[in-house]
């Protein structure tokens, strides 16, 4: 069934209820990560138990060190020979070692996933593994209790969307991702003042300060959505600075007993045809142009695993934020299968070095299942990796156990758990309080999105507008249909303004949704 377009963020919303790092300037203190060299898993398939056997065959990659211990999150921290802090800065790095075949993965769709072994990078550590793992359809922390994820999205911080800055398009397709954004504000005032712009804002979006905040407010995970271009400028070659602005923020969250998933927003070449995917002309090039970003999209992720190997704070990895190649039904005019075999092999290199960390699966449909029929993980089962769960969106839908039952079968059919892993931005008082409850009377964890935004009440801190945004705002609006436009005089000032605004001390919260979430 085809849908309507959606035109805006919100009649994205309406969508769904009817039927998301650029980090050139990353913030600058380094958590020195220390992965491990070999890892055993041991892990039950959907169908027949799988044994994971992870082991490193792979001497190229990014990481070298003296060995050391990690402390997780929990219990049962592992330790073992591994690399310390990351040698090397810049952006030339070795690719991690290639993969070979994941154990309880089944390329044929099977889920059952016999014992194989995997060859590539370093893989894990020894000793138990001290993170969350899947049991089932559940979560489960490391003293084997039920994990039951409360969280909040980060997206803002490292892959800014129009809407984000309180700008209505007319459509997001191609919308004004992160790096349109860039290129509108390099034509008004300069590469120097626009690189000005972009390292204040992230030095002010997001702080240790916000973190603990979180903790206060009982957040137990965040989804932080991270833009490829600020990791890697071409398949192969890494960018450190990048990396190490994760470092520091799981570091800031491991302090304070939050776990961080990992969410490619905007992987290579772009997932989908909208802003969120930071695409620069509304196609979705990882699926037209294969040959070029889809090994790319791989072995980023194996980089990535790689390095987070052994941190327990980090509870998984998002592997594609809404992927679809046609606008309108957000579907695949290849199918499925096409997306589904990505997820296999992007599976398979990561498990290759990392036998241990949870991977979620977003579907099509923007990862949802609508009132009108269309199921965006319809040919995404059966499960193939033991510690796997599904990630849906729901926006302003209904909150009836009707409304999630698409997930709720799901999850007993893949015997894998289902995690609502964006949602929110909705202006109704008690619709989000409801989702809630309905969400955890049915052991499903949730996700709000996102932080801040610019003049909103959707959201946890509203960031207010300087003087004279509004002419800023029609220049944006008319780059993102032109790439051309009257940028005010005053550009500069505007935008210093306003990223000094996103400093949470400058920004307004918004206790109704607050307490609404947490009952803060």
């Amino acid at each position: 069934m085809t849908a309507m377009t959606p035109k805006t963020p919100g009649e994205k919303q309406e969508l769904l209820s009817r039927a998301e790092v650029v980090m050139t300037h990353p913030v600058r203190f380094v958590l020195a990560g220390l992965i491990g060299l070999c890892a055993i898993h041991c892990g039950q398939g959907a169908a027949g138990d799988g044994t994971d056997r992870g082991s490193s065959g792979g001497n190229s990659g990014s990481l070298t060190g003296n060995s050391g211990k990690l402390s997780g999150t929990g219990s049962g921290s592992p330790s073992g020979t591994g690399s310390g802090s990351p040698s090397g800065t810049g952006s030339s790095q070795g690719r991690s070692g290639s993969s070979g075949s994941a154990s309880g993965v089944s390329n044929a769709g099977n889920g059952g996933g016999g014992s194989s072994s995997a060859s590539g990078g370093s893989a894990g550590g020894s000793g138990a593994w001290g993170g969350l793992t899947v049991s089932g359809t559940m979560f489960v922390d490391p003293m084997g209790k039920e994990f039951l994820p409360r969280g909040i999205g980060v997206g803002e911080w490292f892959n800014v969307e129009s809407y984000m800055l309180g700008i209505t398009l007319a459509s997001d397709s191609p919308g004004l991702g992160e790096t349109n954004i860039k290129n509108a504000l390099v034509a008004a005032m300069g590469q120097a003042a626009t690189d000005q712009f972009f390292a204040t804002w992230q030095a002010n979006v997001v702080t240790a300060a916000d973190v603990a905040q979180w903790a206060s407010w009982g957040i137990n995970s965040v989804r932080l959505a991270m833009n490829y271009r600020a990791l890697t400028s071409a398949d192969g070659t890494y960018i450190e600075a990048g990396f190490r602005a994760i470092d520091q923020f799981t570091a800031w969250c491991k302090t304070n007993g939050i776990y961080v998933i990992l969410d490619l927003h905007a992987a290579p070449g772009a997932q989908n045809c909208e802003e969120m995917s930071d695409g620069l002309d509304g196609v979705a090039h990882l699926w037209t142009e294969p040959a070029t970003y889809r090994q790319w999209t791989i072995d980023l992720w194996q980089t990535i695993a790689k390095r987070y190997a052994n941190e327990t704070s980090v509870a998984g990895y998002d592997i594609l934020d809404e992927p679809y190649d046609t606008e309108g039904s957000g579907g695949f005019s290849t199918g499925i299968g096409t997306l589904r075999q990505l997820y296999v092999d992007i599976t398979s290199a990561i498990r290759a070095v990392d036998s241990h960390h949870i991977l979620f699966f977003e579907g099509t449909n923007w990862s949802a299942i609508d009132a009108m029929g269309n199921n965006g993980f319809a040919g995404l089962a059966p499960a193939w990796d033991s510690q796997m769960a599904w990630a849906f969106h729901k926006y302003s839908n209904g909150n009836t156990t009707a409304d999630i039952q698409g997930y709720l079968d799901l999850r007993t059919s893949t015997n894998r758990p289902v995690w609502n892993g964006e949602t929110g931005e909705d202006t109704t008082t008690g619709w989000s309080g409801a989702m809630i409850a309905l969400l955890e009377a049915n052991h499903i964890g949730w996700n709000e999105w996102t932080f801040k935004k610019v003049d909103n009440d959707t959201d946890f801190y509203s960031i207010p507008s300087p003087p004279n945004w509004n002419a800023m705002a029609a220049y944006l609006t008319s780059y993102a249909a032109t790439h051309s436009g009257a940028a005010p005089p005053d550009a500069r000032a505007i935008m210093m303004a306003l990223a000094n605004n996103a400093a949470t001390g400058n920004c307004t919260l918004q206790t109704v949704w607050l307490k609404e979430t947490f009952n803060k």
